[in-house]
């Protein structure tokens, strides 16, 4: 069984850190909001070291005459884009730069290239035929929404954190 730690652990860590255990100055809302942040910030060195950990996919379905494609509500960053050539036989797409941004072809599942812009995902050139297929993808995270406890884990990371936020991007570093 995993060790884990209570909310109101983290809070008096919080509190002890800033000293002020008997104060109550700051709710325990707002500490949970400072919480979510250097979670949010545990959550980006993650994906960075760990790329495909966290990784999602979603089913993606192209049209003729259609370059543009919405992205999943849950969207964060791509890791990649299979279409499906015929019966299981898949082709992993590449992105294209800025400046390959016009290039031309017949449209053929064999010269698509594409980009993320905002929240939409575009193809060039536009599908010239209707092809399906996998988008991956890292999921975003909004609000972390606490339970009573959190693995020891999260306890301990969330405090070295708090206390050398540069030592650990150092480390994180190295690993990768």
């Amino acid at each position: 069984m995993a060790k884990t730690v209570t909310m109101s652990a983290m809070r008096t860590l919080v509190r002890q850190m800033a000293d002020m255990v008997s104060n109550n100055f700051v709710t325990d809302t707002e500490i949970d909001s400072y919480l979510n942040l250097d979670l949010d910030e545990l959550y980006d060195l993650l994906i960075q070291t760990f790329e495909d950990y966290y990784i999602s996919s979603s089913s993606l379905s192209l049209v003729s005459g259609t370059a543009s494609y919405s992205l999943p509500s849950d969207f964060y960053k791509l890791r990649g884009v299979d279409l499906v050539v015929s019966g299981t036989d898949k082709v992993t797409v590449q992105p294209f730069l800025f400046n390959e941004r016009n290039l031309t072809g017949s449209g053929a599942v064999a010269d698509l290239k594409y980009q993320v812009r905002g929240s939409l995902l575009y193809f060039i050139p536009t599908p010239g035929g209707t092809y399906s297929g996998t988008l991956w993808y890292i999921p975003a995270v909004s609000d972390w929404h606490f339970p009573s406890s959190l693995p020891l884990f999260c306890y301990s990371l969330l405090s070295f954190i708090s206390r050398n936020k540069q030592i650990l991007l150092h480390m994180l570093t190295i690993i990768s």
